[in-house]
């Protein structure tokens, strides 16, 4: 809880956060919450590298924490590597279950699969592409077609993920064609001006109910 806490600091010790985070995971028989509350609180902090091999780690070691490819893939995103964020998006869909006949999504999943499409939109329809760093176009196909496996609830929230960025870019390419200047400054606050958080206090409570139920 500690390490939780260090999220709301004004302050980060990176250092020390990922020091307490090996501790406690290694006190925990390895459960992936500690670490994934590292990998949270670096981004935050602005430490990507540290970060992505963070969660990196974590995803591998427990590839149905959703939470650990969602944070390799805003990190992609982030650094406008846009063809390893799709790649990792696939990956993530592929580790959501369908449910049964007569199960029910939890209000974290589908929350999850609004967070997956607006990253496959952005990612798909980007006007800052980087060269060779564009998105394949089949494996943005992949995307569209596991979530399609799933129920008219999960690809509702799909499509409330994506329908936000599109009108988003449609509305930056209309400001770029009346002022090219201002690309430099979309540039800088891409991240903000999309809107498409992962270190957030949700996560946080996401990484707490997971501690509740190991």
């Amino acid at each position: 809880i500690t390490l939780l806490s260090t999220f709301s600091q004004p302050k980060i010790d990176s250092e020390l956060v990922v020091n307490t985070g090996n501790q406690i995971s290694s006190a925990s028989a390895g459960q992936p919450e500690p670490m994934l509350a590292v990998g949270i609180i670096l981004v935050k902090a602005f430490k990507m590298d540290e970060a992505l091999e963070v969660f990196d780690q974590t995803r591998l070691q427990h590839p149905s924490r959703l939470l650990a490819h969602q944070g390799v893939t805003w990190i992609h995103l982030y650094k406008r590597r846009y063809d390893r964020a799709t790649e990792t998006l696939a990956e993530m869909l592929d580790q959501i279950p369908v449910p049964e006949e007569g199960e029910v999504y939890s209000p974290t999943v589908l929350k999850k699969f609004a967070w997956i499409g607006s990253v496959r939109e952005l990612s798909g329809s980007s006007m800052e592409w980087v060269e060779d760093k564009i998105p394949d176009a089949t494996v943005l196909a992949r995307c569209d077609e596991l979530v399609a496996r799933h129920s008219k609830a999960a690809q509702a929230a799909y499509q409330s993920g994506r329908v936000p960025i599109r009108e988003k870019i449609n509305e930056l390419t209309a400001s770029l064609e009346s002022d090219p200047s201002a690309n430099a400054d979309l540039l800088r606050n891409r991240v903000k001006t999309y809107n498409i958080p992962v270190a957030t206090e949700e996560s946080i409570q996401e990484i707490r109910d997971g501690l509740d139920l190991d």
